[in-house]
């Protein structure tokens, strides 16, 4: 038995404008359909739930971002609590100075000895950068025997206590 039964109630005979019935039996043409629409009701509510957890990552994001600014405010505070109980021991000005002097000079030895050894194996880009640091730390012991006592803190506090 056929699906159009009757000749005149066929959809190809119906372009004269008369309504056009069409019969479908209930095989698995019908039943593939109830899957589409099944899919498209399952693949909405996906749809839904990945929307919702991308709402809760946002949300979660969101709490670590404040988790990480509470540390971040956490260890600011207690580096500048740090400092001040630094400041307050700081030695007087003539201990300070030979204290700041004597690292520098030992950070001079090493970079000296880092340039000869650079020199005999003609690495010249660190050689390069050997020189510069050099200069550098010259003209920190320059600054220093030069400075004032609150200059002479703030220098005491990056090169002795490397607090920068």
């Amino acid at each position: 038995m056929s699906p159009y039964d009757d000749h005149s109630r066929n959809p190809e005979n119906a372009a004269d404008g008369e309504d056009a019935v069409v019969r479908i039996d209930a095989s698995d043409d019908a039943a593939d359909l109830g899957n589409e629409m099944a899919d498209g009701i399952i693949a909405e509510i996906a749809g839904e739930k990945a929307a919702e957890n991308k709402k809760d990552g946002s949300a979660k994001s969101g709490q670590a971002q404040q988790t990480s600014q509470k540390k971040d405010d956490a260890t600011t505070d207690d580096r500048l609590a740090l400092r001040d109980r630094l400041l307050k021991t700081a030695p007087q000005q003539g201990a300070m100075r030979s204290e700041i002097a004597k690292e520098l000079e030992v950070k001079k030895v090493q970079l000296e000895a880092d340039i000869r050894g650079y020199e005999r194996r003609k690495e010249y880009h660190l050689l390069s950068a050997a020189v510069a640091q050099l200069r550098a730390v010259i003209r920190q012991i320059e600054l220093v025997a030069h400075a004032g006592y609150e200059a002479l803190k703030e220098i005491w506090l990056k090169v002795v206590h490397k607090f920068a």
